[in-house]
């Protein structure tokens, strides 16, 4: 997460019904108290909301789960109905279900892979026991770089917007955006703060106060970059002045 990046639901949306979302139930905690707080005010709520109900005792953070296998009961017979329309009892199988989940798992002290596979060969496995399971690895945490022609030689600095931590990193830059959903307007504007210019690009503009939507592009690269360059003059700014010296991609992100 990138310094300054802020909520885009109001807090009373993301409260517990137990536990207000508000700085007055957080002890002390709460350094924002807007409606759309900075990611810092979510941990502390997280954090504080742990501590009131002792909830850490029963967290283990920085563990592998290695696997993940079903208790399965074996087949049973249940009483039922004759599936043929007669009268009187019969039996019907019953399928096999899981009764409950046995996991794998083993601490984790660094992120490095190679020192992961030297972890792996000497810290002990645990094992476990649980009536369910719920998998929340999240969807966005490794990059889904595009292939776009003649990136790979392009000396400028290239960022992927979940590498993106801080706008001094394009400070007096001429900075390229590419692409326009929530988070490519949020880190545009934030870019902004510290970079030269900032230019936008995308397919589409839906979200309020973005561009409107572009013509369509010309078949020859060049007229269309003359036709963006006469547009901007058109629209008050600077037709480009100076080179793009970095490009800041915000493309959707695949799953681990």
């Amino acid at each position: 997460m990138y310094n300054g990046l802020r909520a885009n639901l109001p807090r009373h949306m993301m409260t517990y019904l137990d536990f207000p979302f508000l700085p007055a139930a957080m002890g002390g905690r709460s350094h924002d108290p807007r409606a759309y707080p900075l990611h810092t005010e979510i941990l502390a709520y997280l954090e504080a909301f742990a501590d009131k109900f002792h909830l850490r005792e029963h967290l283990q953070l920085n563990t592998r789960v290695l696997k993940i296998d079903p208790i399965i009961e074996p087949r049973s017979l249940i009483p039922g109905v004759q599936c043929n329309g007669g009268s009187g009892s019969s039996i019907t199988p019953r399928l096999a279900h899981a009764n409950g989940w046995r996991i794998v798992t083993q601490k984790a002290n660094s992120t490095d892979q190679h020192e992961v596979l030297k972890q792996k060969q000497r810290i002990p496995q645990q094992e476990w026991m649980f009536d369910a399971v719920a998998s929340c690895v999240g969807m966005f945490s490794e990059p889904n770089l595009p292939e776009v022609p003649g990136m790979s030689d392009w000396p400028g600095l290239q960022v992927h917007s979940h590498n993106y931590r801080d706008p001094k990193m394009f400070a007096g830059m001429n900075v390229l955006v590419v692409g326009a959903s929530f988070s490519g307007e949020e880190m545009a504007r934030h870019i902004a703060r510290e970079a030269k210019h900032v230019y936008h690009s995308a397919r589409t503009f839906t979200g309020p106060g973005t561009a409107r939507e572009p013509a369509p592009a010309a078949q020859d690269p060049r007229a269309s970059l003359q036709q963006q360059q006469q547009q901007q003059q058109a629209d008050g700014l600077d037709p480009w002045p100076d080179p793009i010296a970095a490009v800041a991609l915000n493309c959707q992100q695949a799953v681990a």
